[in-house]
């Protein structure tokens, strides 16, 4: 996990997400949990370093990328293969996570 230093939280472990998740977390969009993409992506490709990501279904689609699948760090370190992401707020994260649940 990267760290943000959330507004709202301090400095705070997260997600890896695309700039649209976290603004959704930030309550700055719309984007629901429900439709979103979640993988992982082993960093150091030994099992030992997984870093989650959350990114929303037009990156996802845009990226070919899966739910639940891990990708490896060389995969991810490709230009191209992924989308801008950058640790967003575990607790902001969590937050919109259940708010989206309780729609």
């Amino acid at each position: 996990m990267g760290l943000e230093r959330c507004a709202t939280h301090g400095d705070q472990q997260g997600p890896m997400c695309c700039e649209h998740v976290g603004a959704a977390a930030r309550g700055a969009t719309g984007i629901q949990p429900g439709d979103c993409v979640e993988f992982e992506v082993d960093l150091g490709d030994d099992g030992e370093i997984l870093l989650p990501y959350v990114i929303c279904a037009p990156c996802a689609e845009r990226f070919s990328l899966s739910s639940g699948k891990r990708y490896s760090g060389a995969f991810a370190e490709k230009r191209g293969t992924m989308p801008w992401v950058a640790p967003t707020c575990v607790m902001c994260v969590d937050s919109w996570r259940i708010a989206g649940i309780a729609r």
